[in-house]
């Protein structure tokens, strides 16, 4: 095995784990709210069949 593909084999694989420490952390992590400024977010659309034809 070249130099380059062992490279590109460490690359990969600190890949896989960043990407799988930040997923973690978005499952994982609490709500928080950062600023009294901002209004609360809208709930959340339940999805119903007869408003499915209406979305674009």
């Amino acid at each position: 095995m070249d130099i380059i593909s062992q490279l590109q084999e460490q690359v990969n694989q600190i890949t896989a784990l960043t990407f799988n420490t930040f997923g973690t952390f978005q499952t994982e992590a609490l709500s928080v709210r950062l600023s009294q400024n901002f209004p609360e977010p809208p709930p959340n659309p339940t999805e119903d069949a007869a408003n499915f034809s209406e979305q674009p």
